[in-house]
């Protein structure tokens, strides 16, 4: 009985552990690690004034302004983002960075027009598009957000943004009314979905604050294990 205190009591501590590094260490790991699998591994970089950042100011300006957008921190993104504008040598996806943050700020004005901008360096760059279309789509442009839908649908060969597309299609389709046609895009856009499969899939859309949930149910898993010397069933 008293075996089985202790254990319940260590158990206690381990997830009281646990809790504090969700917050001191796991945290930012996730948050790190949602940057780098959706963009260009990013660089740690100090509160270094964005113009001595090197000589590649374009890449080093993106790869700060994405750290500092998953992180939340859209205001200091822009910031950032609109220094490497200024000097003239912003990319297609320095624009798009900076309408996706705009964007998330609800400045949907600000972020079309980024959006269109990278559009106009990169025509083919489908996220610009999507990220158009949404914001259209928030603001009840709908023939602006169809017209960005039809162009992804058209040019894209990527499984994932034509089921980005296709959802954001159905949601057009439901608000004329027309239920049948926005299911079925609904269902395709779903199955394109199942297309990627376990882990892969999930990463890309778990935020920081899922995955380090996840972290901390493995871990919890894992001390459970070790402390009640749980055993696993051989596998059939």
């Amino acid at each position: 009985m008293l075996k089985r205190i202790l254990k319940i009591t260590l158990l206690f501590i381990t997830l009281s552990l646990v809790h504090s590094l969700l917050g001191s260490w796991l945290q930012p790991m996730a948050r790190v690690f949602a940057s780098t699998w959706r963009q260009a591994p990013i660089a740690e970089i100090s509160e270094i004034d964005v113009l001595a950042l090197g000589q590649n100011k374009t890449a080093n300006c993106l790869n700060r302004g994405t750290h500092l957008y998953y992180m939340s921190k859209h205001r200091k993104s822009i910031d950032v983002l609109t220094v490497c504008i200024e000097e003239g040598t912003a990319s297609d996806k320095v624009y798009s960075r900076r309408g996706k943050a705009y964007f998330e700020l609800g400045d949907y004005h600000r972020a079309i027009r980024d959006f269109s901008r990278s559009i106009s360096l990169n025509p083919a760059n489908e996220d610009a598009l999507i990220h158009r279309a949404r914001a259209h789509y928030n603001m009840d442009e709908t023939i602006h957000a169809a017209e960005d839908v039809t162009t992804v649908l058209n040019i894209s060969h990527n499984d994932l943004n034509i089921s980005k597309a296709l959802q954001l299609r159905g949601r057009l389709f439901a608000k004329e009314g027309r239920e049948d046609l926005a299911m079925q895009d609904f269902r395709k856009a779903q199955e394109l979905y199942s297309r990627y499969f376990g882990f892969s899939f999930y990463l890309n859309y778990m935020n920081p604050k899922q995955i380090s949930f996840l972290g901390m149910l493995v871990l919890i898993g894992v001390f459970v294990v070790l402390i009640f010397k749980l055993r696993l069933p051989p596998p059939k």
